[in-house]
């Protein structure tokens, strides 16, 4: 989190030749009612103009276009960049999903498959940031941030609701 900016999303790679980008998202939520996007460039937030975007199947991946971005090249510019919004666009709670390290002891629902235990640590790997989760059997089940989608954060319950792709529990 930057002041009142809040990360939701990253600069993958560019799609195609006129300026498109694939972004991952934190959470769909956080784009859906965005007229302006901030890209971290030098340390500092650029504000964009968003075109238009397009959900790429079940995944938390978009195909982004920005006004001001033209080419492939542009975008190449961008790769890796943090993408950020205003800060009250993504709170549903008094957390933030990127205030992870909060949700310790955070009992984790999957919406399709029940709930799936307690939160009991945050694993910052590179590139591929995981929670630890503990279930009822005392076993432990290792999410990773990029594959799930973060639906509700309910902060008075405890409890965080998700959403995974197929064959990932």
């Amino acid at each position: 989190m930057k002041g009142n900016f809040v990360e939701i999303s990253s600069v993958i790679k560019p799609h195609g030749y006129n300026g498109q980008m694939i972004a991952e998202l934190f959470c769909l939520k956080d784009i859906e009612n965005e007229e302006f996007i901030f890209i971290e460039t030098e340390g500092y937030l650029v504000p964009f103009t968003i075109e238009y975007f397009k959900i790429i199947g079940k995944s938390n991946s978009i195909i982004l276009k920005l006004k001001e971005i033209n080419s492939d090249n542009e975008v190449k510019k961008f790769v890796s960049n943090l993408i950020f919004s205003k800060k009250n666009i993504t709170e549903t709670s008094s957390i933030q999903i990127n205030d992870i390290e909060q949700i310790i002891g955070f009992t984790v629902k999957d919406i399709n498959h029940g709930i799936l235990g307690r939160v009991s640590e945050y694993l910052d790997i590179k590139k591929n940031p995981v929670i630890s989760i503990i279930n009822i059997s005392k076993k432990e089940i290792l999410l990773p941030i990029n594959g799930i989608k973060i639906t509700d954060i309910d902060a008075d319950n405890k409890q965080i609701i998700i959403s995974t792709p197929d064959g990932l529990i």
